[in-house]
């Protein structure tokens, strides 16, 4: 859905870089204040200049889609509810069985999860089937070997020096190893994906034996211990590029 908004891309830029200010005056202790306070006139000045923004509908508001958006709320409540059972059997699994590794708990929870998002799919799919649903423009072969070229860019500028940037290790980063090492690479029992780790933290197993997995196929380095987050942050630039190009078209 193109939208007239060059004046407010050129303004967003200008936000941006006062919110980057902000971000790099908080790296001095004695300038924190300004710091805030610049971050929060950032903020502000978005929501002025985007609180007219015409956002694209989730439902259609005619009345001649009346029974087909019923039918589609159907679906998706349908969905939601076989989900929430799903998931409510996997919690009770994981209570009777908590030391698998990967087991029935886990196919259930895995299960609830792709049922939600088909749920969810599926039942927004057919409301922009509607004659009068606004239509994004189509995806041209220049636009999406722009987006795989910021995508590489995006990669790169993460995963070239792994080793010596950021140039000090954080203690998180230090506890990541150690709790993945301890949890999924020289385990008596290795736990539950789904469970949570790291004492008086409780983070989710799952992303543990996600770093687990890059140790143990690369070798206990540090390049690839700050691999996976790498790869995640680089993964954002699809996400964010199709959420932008879904508010405002092309």
């Amino acid at each position: 859905m193109p939208a007239p908004c060059a004046p407010r891309v050129w303004a967003g830029a200008i936000v941006y870089l006062i919110a980057l200010l902000g971000t790099w005056l908080l790296a001095n202790e004695s300038g924190r204040l300004w710091a805030v306070l610049v971050l929060v006139a950032s903020a502000m000045l978005a929501v002025v200049l985007w609180r007219r923004q015409n956002w694209i509908s989730t439902f259609p508001s005619d009345a001649t889609a009346r029974t087909r958006v019923n039918g589609s709320r159907l679906f998706y409540v349908f969905g939601v509810a076989v989900a929430m059972l799903l998931v409510l059997a996997a919690d009770l699994r994981y209570a009777a069985a908590p030391s698998e590794t990967f087991g029935l708990a886990d196919i259930l929870w895995i299960a609830g999860i792709a049922l939600l998002l088909c749920s969810a799919f599926f039942g927004s799919h057919s409301l922009w089937g509607v004659s009068n649903a606004p239509r994004l423009p189509r995806w041209p072969t220049w636009e999406m070997a722009l987006l795989a070229v910021l995508f590489v860019l995006a990669l790169l500028g993460r995963v070239g020096n792994l080793r010596n940037f950021p140039d000090n290790i954080y203690p998180d980063e230090i506890m990541t190893g150690t709790v993945a090492t301890q949890s999924y690479l020289s385990p008596t029992t290795p736990p539950s994906v789904f469970s949570t780790l790291w004492s008086g933290i409780d983070l989710p197993a799952l992303w543990f034996w996600f770093v687990a997995v890059f140790l143990k196929l690369g070798g206990t380095s540090l390049a690839m211990l700050r691999l996976p987050a790498a790869l995640f942050g680089a993964a954002t630039v699809i996400s964010l590029y199709a959420l932008l190009r879904g508010t405002w078209g092309r």
